[in-house]
């Protein structure tokens, strides 16, 4: 049997009704995630829609069934971009579904696996208790553990740099007959995602397991496969002068495993010394082996890796997690109701701990400050949401499934949140919303700037009010409070997300029918929007600037524009005869660590207005740092009003800065 057959597989599945069959989009790496999974689809998706949400598990040894789903997955994972007019052919709604499901899986996999990596409190402050295992024990356990982390670590490594390779001489593309993956069937990481310490290789370690699973599938598993090709009578026989597969290092990937190799013998000479290698002797030649490949002492670029090199630190990994589960002196360690871990290896995966478990250890603080900044979060895109939708109200309207979704979401959650979280229970108004639903005849004829901008307005201030006279802290990374956030911040994300998109293509449908906006309505202002005008053509760009909601036409100028504070986090700004509010995120000036509080560019902006437009260096604000500011807020400007020209300009007469644009305090 192969080692991939060994394993066990854990699908989700969605089924749109009773008599439809579930459609794969997602796999976990255990049960105990898979479960997770579909608790939150259920939470977020199941009661808006009737979609049914569950998990299958499937044998690594029913090969034609785990390669058909693993094919389903890979595919629904191709379709990121929630726009379908870029991918030709153009995929199905039901496709887009899937992957935005997909996508979701992927955020919160990442936030359920920190969550179960937290170390219960008790076993943090109370120390061993009885039923523990003794304190040489645990010191043993813990040398097991590191060295085998160690290892998992380094197998990871290698396949961050692996590339898999073989002699075929039918191979095309290249003169050297090395077959290998498709480009796009490599693992890709962002650079923002890649750490220093190589935590990232747990973090993302899906890609890696993908992407190991795509090589055997093409080459093998174990020794691998050599290329085969089909007669003329109709046998499979290998390709002559073909090989076996092979895995190629480059000279970079040679010295960070070297330095991987080194840190696990390190580990194991530290066990010994301490005479905490006991439960480690078993590994430890074998551990030593497959540092390298073939018994060698170094890693060389030069000499290719043999294929089952992967296998044998699985097998490896296998017997340590094996042999920890069949240690008495373990087991009582890790089930003692005292110091019971969650979270140890394998363990974590038990069905039995559930994430709502996890996080009810968040600390009464930590409790409080989440509860502020989700508040905060749901506020923003809940005004996203309204603005974008009913500033064109009176223009177009058009259906959108998902934005409503996202509405009723919001709505739900902003209300729940304001009514069971005890630390918000002083908030000083009750929150109503505008409207149930975004449907067009909830909508058709509502006027943004009179009848939505008021309360839409007033929600948001009153929660910014609140939420800073409270104040906030950016939670820990990777704690129970950091996870709660991350939880809902893809959700609200999306909301915001389909609210500019939604406003966007209304924007170029008003274009193609009414031509440059104007002040003027049409006579039927319930003209809705359908999904043929929501097309409309790309080369078709407005000149309607979407941050500000004021049409601005070519030839524009700064000295037409005119900006009154109305307070600290509110503007008016008037262009010729048009007149519109616009608080600070509005217009991408919110500190992007938790858009709470405005940026620098903002308080240079309200500088400006409480110094008559001129700042110098007799000004109060002035400082060596606001030639770059000064930079910085020009090109926020004009990438919001794209009017030609500089905004703020040097005057000798003035020997300083002075805006172009009208500007003033109230």
């Amino acid at each position: 049997m192969s080692d991939v057959a060994a394993a066990t597989y854990f699908f989700l599945t969605v089924r749109s009704d009773a008599s439809s069959p579930p459609s794969v989009f997602y796999y976990a790496d255990d049960e105990w995630m898979a479960i997770e999974l579909c608790k939150l689809f259920k939470s977020e998706f199941g009661q808006f829609c009737d979609h049914e949400f569950s998990h299958m598990v499937v044998s690594g040894d029913d090969t034609t069934q785990l390669v058909r789903l693993r094919t389903a997955v890979d595919e629904v994972s191709l379709y990121q971009d929630p726009d379908p007019g870029i991918y030709d052919p153009e995929p199905t709604q039901e496709l887009l579904q899937l992957a935005n499901y997909y996508s979701r899986a992927t955020q919160w996999e990442s936030l359920l696996e920190s969550l179960r990596k937290q170390e219960p409190k008790e076993s943090r402050t109370n120390g061993p208790k009885q039923g523990a295992a003794t304190a040489t024990g645990e010191l043993e356990i813990q040398s097991l553990e590191r060295v085998r982390s160690l290892l998992e670590k380094h197998r990871l490594m290698f396949l961050y740099f692996a590339v898999p390779k073989q002699i075929n001489p039918l191979a095309t593309g290249n003169k050297w007959q090395l077959d290998s993956l498709k480009p796009d069937q490599f693992p890709k990481f962002k650079s923002d995602e890649i750490d220093d310490d190589g935590e990232f290789l747990f973090t993302y370690r899906r890609r890696l397991e993908q992407f190991v699973q795509t090589c055997y599938s093409k080459f093998g598993s174990g020794a691998g496969s050599k290329p085969r090709v089909l007669t003329e009578d109709c046998t499979i026989v290998d390709v002559e002068g073909g090989s076996l597969p092979a895995w190629y290092l480059d000279d970079g990937a040679c010295v960070y495993l070297d330095e991987s190799a080194e840190q696990i013998l390190a580990s194991m000479r530290d066990a010994v010394r301490k005479g905490q290698s006991r439960l480690l002797q078993p590994f430890i030649k074998a551990i030593k082996d497959a540092l390298h490949d073939q018994g060698k002492s170094k890693w060389y670029a030069s000499e290719p890796v043999r294929w089952e090199y992967v296998s044998r630190l699985d097998s490896i990994l296998h017997e340590l997690r094996t042999f920890e589960l069949e240690q008495p002196s373990m087991n009582k360690a890790a089930t003692a109701e005292e110091v019971k871990d969650p979270t140890l290896d394998d363990a974590a995966g038990s069905p039995d701990v559930s994430a709502e478990d996890l996080l009810k250890g968040i600390p009464e603080e930590d409790d409080r400050n989440s509860g502020l900044i989700l508040l905060m979060l749901f506020a923003q895109a809940y005004y996203k949401m309204l603005e974008a939708t009913t500033s064109l109200s009176d223009w177009l309207t058009a259906m959108d499934l998902g934005l409503n979704h996202s509405y009723i979401w919001t709505v739900q959650n902003l209300t729940n949140l304001l009514k069971n979280n005890k630390h918000l229970s002083d908030f000083p108004e009750k929150f109503e919303p505008m409207f149930d639903d975004l449907y067009p005849t909830t909508i058709t004829d509502v006027d943004w700037q009179w009848m939505v901008a008021p309360h839409a307005d007033g929600f948001l201030a009153t929660v910014q009010r609140y939420v800073l006279k409270k104040g906030t802290y950016d939670p820990e990374e990777g704690s129970p409070a950091w996870i709660m956030v991350q939880l809902f911040r893809p959700g609200v994300e999306t909301a915001i997300e389909r609210a500019e998109n939604y406003n966007r293509r209304l924007r170029k449908a008003q274009k193609a029918m009414f031509g440059e906006t104007t002040s003027t309505k049409p006579h039927d202002a319930a003209v809705k929007a359908d999904s043929d005008v929501a097309k409309a053509e790309e080369s078709q760009q407005t000149t309607t600037n979407v941050n500000t909601q004021i049409a601005i036409p070519p030839g524009a100028k700064w000295s037409e524009v005119a900006i009154r504070f109305l307070d600290a986090h509110n503007v008016q700004v008037t262009f010729r005869e048009q007149s519109q509010r616009f608080h600070f995120t509005q217009m991408n000036m919110a500190d992007g660590r938790s858009n709470l509080k405005p940026t620098k560019q903002w308080d240079l902006l309200y500088s400006f207005a409480r110094d008559n437009g001129v700042i110098n260096w007799g000004s109060k604000s002035a400082s060596p740092k606001l030639k770059k500011q000064k930079q910085e807020l020009s090109e926020k400007l004009s990438s919001l009003f794209a009017i030609v020209g500089e905004p703020i300009v040097y005057l000798d007469e003035v020997k300083g800065w002075k805006t172009v644009f009208q500007i003033m305090d109230s």
